[in-house]
């Protein structure tokens, strides 16, 4: 307690506790704070570590500014000041003989450690801001582990001794009567703690020696950093982010979806937290020798069944973000659910939060078939429910939580909002989504689609002209015999329309809609179709397919701007943009899964291609951002090999397609022009970084270009790159040690479906499994629309500083 006193901790400031032991000065720390600022607490041990923050959490400090790390205190390296920093240094510990007999200890133990204790003192100087105020501490009473420390440190001239101020605190005035000064010339200021007479607790108390020092000059020695934590908190310093594990569960989405998180939120911890700014802006790059145990406020967990739930702790935080399914209820009716523990709500199944109205309370619950049960313990409900009673007036002592039989008010069924039902999570019109080793799979699915058959049908027999020009949903043909059966099991329909219907021409439009949606009923569509029916010209088929879409890359993309009219993102290599229209295994799809519904992409960014891409949020929009009079200014990055015959260059060759690839042609190519310009020299390994400005967005322009200049993109095997692999590398579809891909694909199993039939064998190790490519070395780092206001960069990939080890010329 006196050395956070000495320390004058207020809210709004950044503390380092750097030698963290116990709970109580971190409690203490957080007290003073008072939900405001930060506090890290750095441990040199991970279990003291682990131990420490439940005894925080269990007091209830867990809050806002917490940071508990576990690093070397002489050496850790945090990347900014504090305002206050503590450092209770390892020591003797001989002012604790009266406490607790020391059979180890010996004068060598203290002249061993000073050398350590001088180490830590000038590593927490280092992290002390100009003006700042720090308390070097020890339950010591020799001059060794003390003045002389003190001593040099003092001598490098940058910081100060000042004395304490003890106040008019009753509890603090009496350790001003065992306090006496510190041992040598300059060393007044120190305080030593011997509590020997005139308390009745002094013979409980151990001594102790602190020493407060201020930062009053810089000091190359002392090498401080430049910037103040709450500077970098902001206003307030509350919670305003959640970090969460990237390889720790493929469930990142439905915890984003729940807590209504940005997509490009970064993932670092196992479980939900929310931080400080500090902690989303240092964390990543500035901790050196600082491994993180905790973060701040718990807020989400696994249950039993590998479901969503809130934490206790984190429920109060939780209540507040305005996208989490919450129920508010009276402050009776919340007292009523602590007794109950359970009632009965229309809320799909998931995780869910119970907030009282007009106070800081809230409950952790689960919704289970209707029924909604709080999570929170019998400690909690006993705590909650006492500052109720004395909110409303009960008597604590007649409140019994056991067998209680009160009601909930009859208006609670209307108090709840929903944001969003749960059994969305992971899913895209109820398509889900499964993550598996790094890939993204779209659980099989039922849709109706439709053909029209061509003129060359007119008098075939119905299951002759759908083997021949019908193509199912994975694009394959299937003979007669398929299609007899699919006939007669109902799953084939044709189109009956009248000389009315043909009129009008509007009606086909929202039936074709009604059919991309998957609604295969209905119109004027006729069932029970046989197979041998004689078919009329442009005839048009329903027919049920079950849709087995590409697996893809996992790897989401980051949303790097957002405006009334378009949302711009990071698009990782390997997330198709352009294909697969009608499925969700795409950049669109996968968007929307994220929260971002109805974008539509406004302009051509190829499958292995990383980087910028512009989606429309209506069609109006994209058809605006790709009218030809709108100048767009593109920027890319590629890494080439050889290097550039010269720096700059421009290339104008036509580019045309000839199916496959495209080719610089005059005869059929089209007017294309790249200005190029080299970045950096030659890598070790001979490649070379370039800049590419496209003039014109032809299918693969930047791509051909560098390739008929010589010096095609190093691994882009299409057009000559001379490196293996790929960015990212290569993964194989259907690998599934746990069974997860198997068990879902057996669940959508249809026998009539050659592709399901396929799947399972890939699973079983029967056929090959599939390679899922990656990217090449080109990026798309700048996009600059000056009609439209945009001038978005996205940052540069791995690749793109330097030669990659799993990358070889052959």
């Amino acid at each position: 307690m006196l050395v956070v006193h000495a320390l004058k901790v207020s809210s709004g400031h950044s503390v380092l506790n750097l030698s963290a032991a116990n709970t109580c000065l971190t409690s203490q720390i957080l007290r003073h704070l008072n939900g405001t600022g930060l506090c890290v607490a750095n441990y040199k041990e991970e279990r003291r570590a682990h131990s420490s923050f439940q005894d925080l959490s269990e007091l209830g400090m867990c809050c806002v500014p917490l940071l508990v790390t576990v690093g070397d205190p002489s050496t850790a390296e945090f990347g900014q000041t504090f305002d206050r920093v503590l450092c209770d240094v390892r020591c003797s510990n001989d002012g604790g003989i009266r406490q607790r007999p020391l059979p180890t200890w010996s004068s060598k133990s203290a002249q061993d450690l000073q050398a350590l204790q001088v180490k830590t003192l000038r590593s927490a100087l280092r992290h002390l801001r100009l003006g700042g105020r720090l308390v070097y501490a020890t339950t010591s009473m020799n001059i060794v582990e003390n003045e002389h420390v003190l001593e040099q440190v003092l001598s490098e001239g940058a910081f100060k001794l000042v004395e304490v101020q003890w106040g008019s605190r009753s509890d603090l005035k009496q350790f001003e009567h065992f306090a006496f000064p510190g041992i040598g010339q300059g060393m007044e200021a120190c305080v030593r703690i011997s509590p020997t007479a005139g308390s009745e607790t002094a013979e409980q108390l151990g001594a102790a020696f602190f020493a407060t020092l201020e930062h009053v000059q810089h000091a190359d020695s002392v090498g401080a950093a430049s910037s103040a934590t709450k500077d970098l908190l902001g206003s307030s310093g509350h919670l305003h982010q959640a970090w969460f594990d990237n390889d720790s569960s493929s469930h990142t989405d439905e915890v984003k979806y729940f807590f209504g998180m940005d997509a490009c939120t970064p993932l670092v911890c196992p479980v939900p937290w929310l931080v400080s700014l500090f902690v989303s802006q240092a964390l990543p790059t500035s901790f050196v020798g600082v491994a993180i145990v905790n973060v701040g406020l718990p807020l989400a967990r696994r249950g039993k069944s590998n479901t969503l739930q809130i934490c206790n702790e984190g429920a109060v935080a939780a209540a507040s973000m305005s996208s989490l399914r919450c129920m508010d209820l009276s402050k009776a009716d919340f007292r009523s659910l602590l007794v109950r523990r359970s009632i009965q709500v229309e809320m799909a199944d998931g995780a869910a939060v119970v907030k009282c109205e007009g106070l800081d309370l809230a409950l952790a619950a689960e919704v289970s078939c209707g029924s909604l049960n709080i999570l929170t313990t019998s400690e909690v409900a006993a705590r909650y429910t006492e500052q109720l009673d004395a909110e409303l007036g009960f008597s604590s002592q007649v409140a019994e939580l056991e067998g209680a039989e009160e009601q909930l008010s009859s208006g609670q069924a209307d108090a709840y909002t929903i944001a969003a039902p749960l059994d969305a999570m992971n899913s895209t019109d109820g398509r889900h989504f499964l993550v598996v080793n790094g890939l993204r799979y779209c659980v099989p699915y039922e849709r109706w689609d439709h053909a029209v058959l061509p003129r060359e049908a007119d008098g075939m027999k119905l299951v002759a002209a759908l083997s021949r020009f019908v193509r199912d949903a994975q694009g394959q043909l299937h003979d007669e015999a398929w299609w007899i059966e699919f006939c007669d099991a109902g799953r084939v329909e044709i189109e009956e329309r009248t000389v009315a219907d043909r009129a009008l021409r509007r009606l086909e439009e929202d039936e074709a809609v009604a059919l991309s949606s998957g609604n295969g009923r209905g119109g004027c569509f006729r069932q029970g179709v046989a197979a041998e029916q004689v078919c009329g010209a442009n005839m048009r088929v329903k027919y049920l397919g079950h849709v087995h879409e590409r697996c893809i890359r996992a790897e989401l993309p980051k949303v790097l701007a957002g405006t009334d009219r378009f949302l711009v993102v990071d698009k990782p290599a390997g997330l198709p943009s352009q294909g697969n229209k009608s499925g969700v295994l795409n950049l669109e799809g996968v968007l929307a899964s994220m929260g971002y519904r109805g974008l539509h992409i406004a302009h051509r960014l190829d499958q292995p291609v990383s980087g910028v891409l512009v989606l429309g949020r209506s069609t109006t929009q994209q058809k605006n951002f790709m009218d030809e009079a709108v100048e767009k200014q593109k920027t890319y990055v590629a890494r080439v090999w050889p290097p550039l015959a010269s720096s700059p260059m421009t290339c104008s060759e036509p580019v045309g397609w000839d199916g496959e690839r495209a080719t610089c042609s005059a005869a059929g190519g089209k007017a294309s022009i790249t200005h190029f310009r080299a970045l950096s020299e030659a890598f070790a390994d001979g490649t070379q970084l370039v800049e590419c400005r496209p003039v014109q967005g032809r299918r693969h322009q930047i791509r051909v270009h560098l390739a008929f200049l010589g010096s095609p993109i190093a691994n882009d095997r299409l057009y000559g790159g001379n490196f293996a692999g790929e960015e990212s590398g290569e993964l194989f579809a259907f690998e599934d040690a746990e069974g997860v891909l198997a068990q879902a694909f057996a669940a959508a199993h249809q026998p009539w479906c050659p592709s399901c039939a396929w799947t399972r064998q890939v699973l079983a190790g029967a056929e090959r499994k599939p390679v899922v490519h990656g990217g090449i070395w080109l990026h798309a780092r700048r996009y600059q629309v000056p009609r439209f206001s945009l001038d978005v960069e996205a940052p540069l990939p791995s690749w793109a500083s330097g030669p990659c080890p799993a990358v070889v010329q052959v």
